[in-house]
C-alpha cells in the first residue's frame, strides 16, 4: 500500500508540480505514528454513540465487537493532537459536507 501511495504521489507531483495538493486516506494514521510525514492532517471524528450505531447497523458488527474495535483505536484526544483540521461527522451529511468544504478552502487558499 505504501509503495502504491508513493507512486501516486510522484505522479501527482509530475503532473501538477511541487505544490500539488495530495490527500491520503489513512485510517490508522494516529496509531501508526505517520502524522509527521504530512504538512497537515484532517481528522474526521464522530462521538462514540454515533460510531457504535454505524458499526452495528450499517456494517452489521455485533455491539461487543464494535466496542472492542472502538476501544482499540486511538482516542479522540490522541487524534486531536495530530490534527490541523477537525471534521465532526456526528451530524447530518449536509453538516459534514459544509465542514469539508471549509477545510478544502483553507487548504487550497491558505491565509496569508
Amino acid at each position: 500500500v505504501r509503495e502504491r501511495a508513493q507512486l501516486l504521489r510522484e505522479e501527482a507531483v509530475a503532473q501538477q508540480g511541487e505544490n500539488a495538493t495530495i490527500i491520503e486516506d489513512i485510517p490508522l494514521l494516529t496509531e501508526t505514528g505517520q502524522a509527521d510525514r504530512f504538512d497537515g492532517v484532517i481528522v474526521v471524528c464522530a462521538n462514540e454513540k454515533v460510531r457504535l450505531e454505524r458499526l452495528t447497523t450499517q456494517r452489521g458488527i455485533l455491539k461487543e465487537d464494535a466496542l472492542a474495535r472502538i476501544k482499540a483505536q486511538a482516542s479522540d484526544e490522541e487524534r486531536a493532537q495530530i490534527a490541523r483540521w477537525m471534521i465532526d461527522n456526528s451530524g447530518s451529511r449536509e453538516d459534514t459536507q459544509h465542514q469539508v468544504e471549509r477545510v478544502w478552502q483553507e487548504i487550497i487558499q491558505p491565509a496569508s
